[in-house]
C-alpha cells in the first residue's frame, strides 16, 4: 500500500478529513460517541490509504460509495512508479500527524466487540506509517523496499491476477477494467524508471531478478494471440447476462485492442528496457541491505515490526527463533532416524513412510481438491468453532505461464467485506499440483481454506470486521495462523490414525514444516540484518553457488519469510502459554475462537493481550 500512498496524498484530502471529522469529535464522551469517533476516523484513514485504488475497492466492496463513502476520481489506472519527493514526504507527514492527534483522543476502555479490533488495527496502521514516513531515510526506503519488479514478474504478473479476479458486476466495472488494460503501456514502462533510479541511488537490482523477469515477459510475448488472457477475458464477457450479444462483441473487440496495443506493448517495452540494467551487481558476497549500515538496519526493523506488530527487539526474536529451530529440527530428525533404523527389520513401515514423504502416497488417500475441502470442513471442527453459515467455495487455477515461475502453490482472495453469502475463491497453481509430487495438497488447502485464511476471514466478517481491521491485517498473525492450521491438522491426524506410517509421517511433517519456516526467517535476519556473508556460510560447509542464489532471493524481498517463520513461532508460543497456564481447563476450539475474535490479522502484541485476558478469565 505505501508504495503508491504518495500518489494519493493531496492537501484537499487532509482538509476533507478535518471537515468530516469535526462534528464527531465534539460529541459527548459516551460509549456511543467513542464508537462513532473511532469508526469515523478509521473509515477516513482507510479512504486516505486506499485513495483511488480501483482494484482494491472492487475486491473489498460491492458498493464502496454506499458502504464506505468512496468517491472515485478519474479513470482507474494500473499501478505506476514515480520517485518520492520532499514535497510528498512533507504532505504525508502532516496528514499522519493530524490523524494521530485525533486518534489520541479515543479511549479504548469505552469500546466494545468489533470496535476494539478496529481500534488496535488503526493504532497499528498509524504507528506503522508514521514511523516509515517520519524516518530521515524514507526516500531511500521507497526505492529499496519496493515490489514493482521482482523475480516473479512484479506487477505484470500481478496485473494478470487482477484481470482474473476483478469483479464484473455491471457495465461500469467492465469499463473500469478496460481502462486499467489501456493504462498498462505507460504503467509498465515506469518500472524501467524504477530500475534506473535504483542504479542511480546505488541500490541496483540483481541479474537473477532481471533475467527471471525478462524470461517471463518474453514468454508472454512469444505466445502472441494464444496468450491465455485473450480467451479468458472473452469468456468472462460472454458469461455476463446483463450484456446483449452486440455489446459483448463490442467489448471483446475493445479488450482485444487493449491487450494488443497496451498490455503486450508494455510487456515488450519492459523486457527490452530491463535488459540494459543487467550487470550492475557482479558478485553477491553480502546483502546490500546489511551493507547500508543504519539505513538498512532501520528499514529492516520497520519491515519486521510492520509485518509482525510485535513488541520485541530483533536480536531477542532471533535468539528465540534459533532455540525453536533447534527444538523442532531435532524432533524431525529423531523421527527420520527412527524410521531409518527399521529399514531392514520393518521394511513395510520404512517404505510406506517414504512413500508419503515422496508424494507417492497421499495422506488419507485424498487427491482431489474438492474432496479435500469437504474433508477439511469436517476436520476443522476439532480446531475452530463452527461458522454461522457454510460459505460456497469456488476453486480456480492460475495460468501455467505464471504458475511455473511463482513459488505460490495456491492463494485465497478475500470476498467483498460488505457482501453477505458471498462466494469465496481459492486459486490453485496447476504446475505445482502436477509437477511437485512431494507437495502435500492437503496441508496447502488447509492453509488457504479450512481452517486457515478463508475460515479466518469469513469468521471475521461474521463478527462484523471493519474496513480498517481488514485492510491492516498483520501478516505475521494471518500467515502464522494459516501455518498453525495446517500443522494442527497433521497433529490431529497423527493422534487419531491407527496407521503407524501415516502417524509418523504427520508427526515428522509437523516438526519439519515448523523447522523449515523457522530457518527461513533465521537466514533472512542473518543476511539482511546481521550481515552474514557468502564466505561466512561457505565456512560453515555450505555450497557457494547455492548460497549466492539463496542470498539474492532473500535480498530482493527482505522479511519475505518473517510472516511465516515468526508467525508460526509466535502462534505456537501463544498456544503453549495458554495450555501451560490452564492445564485441563484448556480447550483448543474455544481458545482459537478467542484468538480470532479480533479478526484475521491483529498485531502480535494484541494477540498476546488477548491470550493473557483469556487466561485470566478462566
Amino acid at each position: 500500500m505505501k508504495k503508491r500512498l504518495k500518489l494519493l496524498i493531496i492537501l484537499t484530502c487532509v482538509i476533507m478529513i478535518a471537515v468530516c471529522m469535526s462534528v464527531g469529535f465534539t460529541a459527548c464522551d459516551s460509549e456511543a460517541a467513542a464508537s462513532r469517533k473511532l469508526n469515523e476516523l478509521a473509515n477516513e484513514t482507510a479512504l486516505f490509504l486506499l485513495g483511488n485504488d480501483a482494484y482494491s475497492w472492487n475486491t473489498l466492496s460491492v458498493n464502496p460509495q454506499q458502504s464506505y463513502g468512496y468517491e472515485r476520481y478519474g479513470d482507474p489506472k494500473w499501478y505506476s512508479y514515480s520517485p518520492l519527493t520532499d514535497s510528498d514526504v512533507k504532505d504525508i507527514r502532516y496528514a499522519f500527524n493530524y490523524l494521530n492527534k485525533k486518534f489520541a483522543k479515543i479511549k479504548v476502555a469505552k469500546l466494545h466487540d468489533a470496535d476494539v479490533a478496529t481500534y488496535y488495527s488503526l493504532k497499528h496502521a498509524l504507528n506503522t506509517y508514521t514511523q516509515y514516513y517520519g524516518s530521515d531515510y524514507v526516500k531511500e526506503f521507497s526505492l529499496i523496499d519496493s515490489g514493482y519488479i521482482n523475480s516473479q514478474g512484479g506487477y505484470v504478473a500481478d496485473f494478470t491476477s487482477m484481470a482474473e479476479n476483478y469483479s464484473l458486476r455491471n457495465k461500469d466495472d467492465i469499463q473500469d477494467l478496460l481502462s486499467m488494460f489501456l493504462s498498462c503501456k505507460d504503467a509498465f514502462s515506469t518500472y524501467i524508471d524504477y530500475a534506473r533510479d535504483r542504479v542511480s541511488a546505488g541500490y541496483p537490482l540483481y541479474d537473477s531478478s532481471i533475467n527471471s523477469m525478462i524470461e517471463y515477459l518474453d514468454e508472454v510475448v512469444d505466445m502472441g494471440d494464444s496468450y491465455y488472457l485473450y480467451d479468458y477475458t472473452y469468456d468472462r464477457i460472454d458469461g455476463l447476462s446483463f450484456l446483449s450479444d452486440s455489446e459483448k462483441t463490442n467489448y471483446k473487440n475493445s479488450f482485444r485492442i487493449a491487450i494488443n496495443d497496451s498490455f503486450m506493448s508494455g510487456v515488450r517495452t519492459l523486457s527490452s528496457g530491463l535488459a540494459s540494467y543487467r550487470g550492475n551487481v557482479k558478485t553477491t558476497n553480502k546483502s546490500y541491505l546489511a551493507s547500508y549500515g543504519n539505513i538498512g538496519k532501520e528499514l529492516y526493523s520497520w519491515l519486521f515490526n510492520s509485518r509482525t506488530g510485535a513488541d520485541t527487539e530483533i536480536s531477542s526474536a532471533y535468539l528465540g527463533l534459533c532455540a525453536a529451530y533447534e527444538k523442532y529440527g531435532m524432533q524431525a530428525e529423531a523421527i527420520a532416524d527412527e524410521i531409518d533404523a527399521v529399514k531392514d527389520t520393518n521394511a513395510a513401515l520404512y517404505n510406506e513412510f517414504y512413500a508419503y514423504v515422496d508424494g507417492d502416497k497421499k495422506p488419507l488417500g485424498l487427491t482431489d481438491p474438492e474432496e479435500i475441502l469437504s474433508y477439511l470442513k469436517s476436520a476443522a471442527k476439532d480446531i475452530v468453532p463452527d461458522l454461522i453459515s457454510q460459505p460456497n467455495i469456488d476453486l480456480k487455477y492460475m495460468d501455467d505461464t505464471a504458475g511455473k515461475r511463482t513459488p505460490v502453490i495456491a492463494y485465497y482472495i478475500l470476498s467483498p467485506l460488505d457482501e453477505t453469502d458471498s462466494t469465496e475463491h481459492i486459486t490453485l497453481n496447476p504446475y505445482y499440483i502436477q509437477n511437485s509430487p512431494d507437495e502435500v495438497l492437503l496441508t496447502t488447502m488447509a492453509h488457504e481454506g479450512y481452517p486457515g485464511h478463508l475460515y479466518a476471514y469469513v469468521n471475521a466478517k461474521e463478527k462484523g470486521a471493519s474496513l480498517m481491521s481488514t485492510l491492516m491485517s498483520v501478516k505475521a498473525f494471518s500467515e502464522g495462523w494459516a501455518v498453525y492450521a495446517q500443522i494442527t491438522l497433521l497433529k490431529n491426524i497423527a493422534d487419531s490414525t491407527q496407521d503407524t506410517a501415516l502417524k509418523k509421517f504427520c508427526e515428522y511433517t509437523y516438526s519439519n514444516t515448523v523447522a523449515n519456516y523457522l530457518i527461513a526467517v533465521i537466514m533472512d535476519i542473518q543476511i539482511n540484518y546481521l550481515g552474514v556473508s557468502v564466505q561466512d556460510y561457505v565456512g560453515m560447509g555450505m555450497d557457494e553457488d547455492y548460497v549466492r542464489n539463496l542470498m539474492e532471493l532473500i535480498m530482493e524481498d527482505p522479511t519475505m519469510y518473517v510472516p511465516y517463520g515468526y508467525g508460526i513461532y509466535s502462534m505456537l508460543n501463544l498456544h503453549d502459554k495458554a495450555k501451560s497456564a490452564l492445564g485441563d481447563k484448556y480447550n483448543e476450539v474455544e481458545f482459537n475462537g478467542i484468538l480470532l475474535s479480533d479478526g484475521m490479522g491483529p498485531a502480535l502484541s494484541r494477540a498476546e493481550q488477548i491470550t493473557s485476558d483469556y487466561i485470566k478469565s478462566k
